[in-house]
């Protein structure tokens, strides 16, 4: 399937004076985290915005809990910081933070050569040293409390951190090169890995059965889910195959789905629907629409390479990210 050619130019709802990094909506769709590559970064809601405390070198990962009650932010300096509605603390964590993810009141941080655990208030609970590193992906499999999967130079390994018994995590999956990306189906029976010499894996959890899905021109950091978990996405070049996924096994070829001129450069999924977003180098943004078969929409046009895109929970609107510090909201 192919995009049209032409699009209108998005006007931003945002301007900022340093690239976008990361755009986050909080799971009730009231609060958008918003990034940067500079110093500033913030949530906006319908009273306006309020500003976080500054970081050096930017925004590298972002993260709400599944209540909405806590934001968890990153820096490539090992800065971490997290605002709850009961207050807010920081840690030093020694390394750029690439990864974030909450499981109930635990939050899981991907940082240098190791993986911390930290409860909501922000006592250590684990901290797993992991070498050779960088550790760049860490996801949990269930959305309570339960196993974390890291994704490490290697491969996949998986621990849980209330066992004390457990001292070094497991591994569950060997990867020729370093994992940048994980994501759990929503219905949780499988789990997408990406990694740096562009291959790119499905492992269905129960029964241990995983699926390459072959590789790409680059290292795969961009895959998502749809939300029936019915179908992958994967990113890395300037076309988006999509594979199909059953109860055990994936189709052996995608449906790909062609209209960018550029690499595509930012990837997400609605939470509701078969709806993919992706956005491109030359600032190009495509929603695709699956009923019968998957349907682009008219492009829209940002004013600079798209660095981000997030779907608000509620399927209604789009937020866009790009380089020069441009926030759109699309509705698609």
């Amino acid at each position: 399937m192919t995009a049209a050619a032409e699009g209108t130019c998005n006007v931003p709802k945002l301007q900022l004076d340093e690239a976008i990094s990361r755009l986050s909506w909080s799971g009730d769709g009231s609060r958008l985290y918003i990034g940067s590559r500079g110093h500033q970064h913030m949530i906006a809601d319908l009273d306006g915005i309020r500003f976080l405390p500054s970081f050096e070198r930017g925004v590298s990962a972002a993260a709400w809990n599944s209540d909405s009650s806590a934001l968890a932010v990153g820096s490539p300096d090992g800065h971490l910081l997290v605002d709850t509605d009961a207050g807010r603390w920081h840690v030093d964590e020694g390394g750029w933070i690439h990864d974030l993810c909450w499981s109930g009141d635990l939050l899981a941080v991907a940082s240098g050569e190791s993986v911390a655990v930290h409860a909501r208030d922000g006592g250590l609970v684990r901290r797993y040293p992991l070498q050779p590193g960088p550790v760049m992906a860490v996801t949990w499999i269930s959305g309570t409390v339960g196993d974390l999967v890291i994704g490490t130079v290697g491969g996949l390994r998986i621990f849980d951190p209330r066992d004390a018994s457990l001292r070094d995590p497991v591994s569950v999956s060997a990867s020729p090169g370093a994992v940048l990306a994980l994501r759990v189906s929503p219905d949780g029976r499988a789990l997408a890995c990406g990694d740096l010499i562009g291959d790119a894996r499905v492992l269905f959890l129960e029964s241990d059965h995983e699926c390459d899905l072959g590789g790409f021109p680059t290292g795969v950091r961009l895959l998502s889910w749809t939300a029936p978990a019915t179908h992958l996405a994967v990113a890395g070049g300037l076309d988006l195959p999509v594979w199909e996924v059953g109860a055990n096994d994936v189709a052996p070829t995608p449906v790909v789905l062609s209209g960018h001129t550029a690499d595509i450069t930012a990837l997400s999924t609605a939470t509701h629907d078969d709806m993919i977003a992706t956005g491109d180098a030359d600032g190009t943004v495509v929603v695709w629409t699956r009923t019968d078969i998957w349907r682009p929409s008219s492009p829209l046009v940002c004013r600079a390479t798209v660095a981000d895109i997030a779907w608000r929970p509620d399927g209604e609107v789009v937020a866009v990210g790009d380089d020069e510090g441009n926030v759109y909201f699309s509705h698609p």
